[in-house]
Order: C-alpha cells, then sequence, then structure tokens
C-alpha cells in the first residue's frame, strides 16, 4: 500500500504542520480541525502572505504524487491568492532548492491542487507549504492533502523546428510573406517532423520599410494571417508565429498558436514593449495568458520579455 506522507498525525499539534509567515507584519490566521483540515483567513490584512507547512521525508530521484484540495472564500481570483508549493532540501543542510508551484484547477469555490513532481538526485526532504497571499478578506479550507510515492510519467518528446530568417536587403511583406512560408514548408518536411514549427517576432515588418505604420499591421483573421493558419493546416503541424496586429483603434505586437487543423489555440500580446514600439503607436497586452496543446501546456514571450522571467 502507498504511504500518504502528508496523512494528518492526531497525536501532533496541528496534525504535524507548522505555522509559517513571510515576516513580521504580513501574518494570516490559521487554524486547524482534528479532522485533518487546514484554515487560512486574511485576517485584513493586505500585505498577508502566509499558511502552513509540513516536512516529509524522501527518496532522492524519486517522482511524488501530490494532490490537496482547498474552498476558498472571498477572493475573485483563487489561482492568485491561493497556492501549492514543494521546496526540497536535506536534513543536514538548512538551504533549500524550488519551489516547485502544484497547477489548480477551480470548480465554482473549490481549487484541487495535483501534479506529479520529481526529488532531486540530493534531497531527502521535501516542504510542502499550502499559502494564502494578499487577500484580506479571504478564507480558505484546505484538506484531503496527499504526498505519495509515484511511477515515473511517461516521456513523451516533442520535437520544435525554430525558423530564424532577417532579410539583407529592404523587403515588402509579401516577400516576407513568402519567404516564411516557403521555411515552414521546409521544416515541415524534415525527416524528423516537428510537433510545432515557432516563427520570429513581427516576421512581415522585418526589413520592411513604410511611411505608415498599418501597412505592416494585420488582423486575425485577414489575408495574411490565415495564409499561415492555411500553412498549419496544410502540414498538419502546431505553429507559432507573431504578426503586428491591428484590432479596432488599437495595435500591438501579437503572437498566435494555431494547431494542427489551422485553428487558433492561444492568442497574445506582447506585455513588455520597449522604448521605441510604444512611440510606433503600439500598445502592451494585459494578459498572461497559458495554452494547452497537443504537446505541450505552453505560454509566449517576445524579445526582451525573456529579461522578465
Amino acid at each position: 500500500m502507498v504511504k500518504n506522507l502528508l496523512q494528518f498525525d492526531k497525536k501532533r499539534e496541528n496534525g504535524a504542520w507548522r505555522p509559517f509567515t513571510s515576516r513580521t507584519g504580513a501574518d494570516v490566521k490559521r487554524g486547524a480541525a482534528p479532522r485533518g483540515a487546514l484554515t487560512i483567513e486574511g485576517g485584513g490584512n493586505r500585505h498577508g502572505v502566509g499558511g502552513w507547512i509540513r516536512t516529509v521525508r524522501v527518496k532522492a530521484g524519486r517522482h511524488y504524487h501530490i494532490r490537496v484540495k482547498a474552498r476558498v472564500e472571498g477572493t475573485g481570483d483563487p489561482l492568485y491568492h491561493v497556492w501549492v508549493r514543494i521546496f526540497w532540501g536535506s536534513f543536514g543542510d538548512v538551504s533549500r532548492q524550488g519551489p516547485d508551484s502544484i497547477r489548480g484547477k477551480v470548480r465554482g469555490k473549490t481549487v484541487r491542487f495535483e501534479g506529479i513532481v520529481r526529488a532531486p538526485e540530493w534531497a531527502d526532504r521535501a516542504d510542502v507549504l499550502v499559502m494564502l497571499r494578499w487577500a484580506p478578506k479571504s478564507r480558505v479550507r484546505f484538506s484531503d492533502a496527499v504526498f505519495e510515492a509515484a511511477p515515473a510519467p511517461t516521456p513523451r518528446p516533442v520535437t520544435l523546428a525554430a525558423v530564424y530568417w532577417r532579410p539583407a536587403d529592404t523587403s515588402t511583406v509579401e516577400k516576407n510573406v513568402a519567404g516564411f512560408l516557403s521555411m515552414i514548408d521546409r521544416a515541415a518536411k524534415a525527416a524528423r517532423k516537428p510537433d510545432v514549427i515557432v516563427l520570429p517576432e513581427s516576421l512581415t515588418a522585418v526589413s520592411v520599410h513604410v511611411e505608415n505604420r498599418d501597412d505592416v499591421c494585420h488582423e486575425e483573421g485577414g489575408p495574411v494571417f490565415e495564409k499561415f493558419a492555411a500553412a498549419a493546416k496544410r502540414h498538419k503541424v502546431n505553429l507559432a508565429f507573431s504578426l503586428n496586429e491591428r484590432s479596432g483603434r488599437g495595435r500591438y505586437v501579437g503572437a498566435w498558436l494555431v494547431n494542427r487543423r489551422g485553428k487558433v489555440a492561444g492568442q497574445y500580446r506582447k506585455t513588455h514593449c520597449p522604448v521605441g514600439e510604444d512611440t510606433a503607436g503600439f500598445a502592451t497586452g494585459n494578459a498572461l495568458p497559458v495554452f494547452e496543446a497537443d504537446f505541450a501546456r505552453v505560454a509566449f514571450q517576445i524579445c526582451m520579455e525573456t529579461g522578465f522571467s
């Protein structure tokens, strides 16, 4: 029988969970029920960060399955305020590595956190945290905590093709579109067919000099966009590409993930624009979406945004 390392220990105070806070003055309110539920309340403190921590012994290099249920009240965005995290360490050393943040799925007022994690080769200790942050009017009830040894996940190799091309001479939108479509054809016919092909930023604007910036801006579903969507469908490949986007009165540096059927699987607008893009009339996006693709869970970063990782 697989042992649950987070089994509530009725013989120990708070079931062997310990309270923690980020710093003096940023505490939250906590409580523990005899039957294994742990509660956290914001206590009116908008700076509050804290919760419960449990230390368990693990085997280096082994995989573990974790799941925790949280009942959340008083917050409109539970995945921003409520977290389950794991730090790895050694009983002979106070330092630790991490965290691994466990993904949660929301249904009504309930968040179910679940995932498979792997202990580092040097670790024999895991610190499991359930926490609430920056939610003064919120109350969370954690229950059904499980942390148990698990088999390693089945590997899922992913093949990615990255295309880089910058025309040496002055180009046009039409030449750029034709050039990148040709490179998609080449990449898709490689001996090891890619799951996803990734193209550069603002690809129709590269080496194109125009007086009117709108000449290198395109709408989702417009003629230029549809040529790339059609290429993804033709080759049955996922395609990530970037265009300067025109949407109503707004202008953005946009990026899309189009799936193997030529349908939009995700869309993103650059959130960190450098000096020059703003004066050229581009606005920033205000979201950091994550997309479920058939090869992985993915998100976008464009150019200088890698400096904000």
